[in-house]
């Protein structure tokens, strides 16, 4: 997966999987956009087709682990 996003240019990061993130995602991708999810949650990433990172929007040091 870190490979995958640590790949991507020109990508949208989307802030959050609940309602308001899922329904961007689906818009975007319609779109052709690529698309990575940051959630706080692991549970709410876990079996998510999109690539995704575990951490804290809120915060500059996260991004994919290593």
């Amino acid at each position: 997966m870190d490979r995958r996003i640590d790949r991507m240019s020109g990508h949208v990061i989307v802030c959050g999987w609940g309602r308001v993130g899922r329904s961007c995602v689906q818009y975007l991708v319609g779109l052709g956009k690529q698309i990575v999810v940051i959630d706080r949650d692991p549970a709410r990433l876990k079996d998510l087709e999109y690539p995704n990172v575990v951490g804290d929007v809120t915060r500059f040091d996260t991004r994919p682990r290593r």
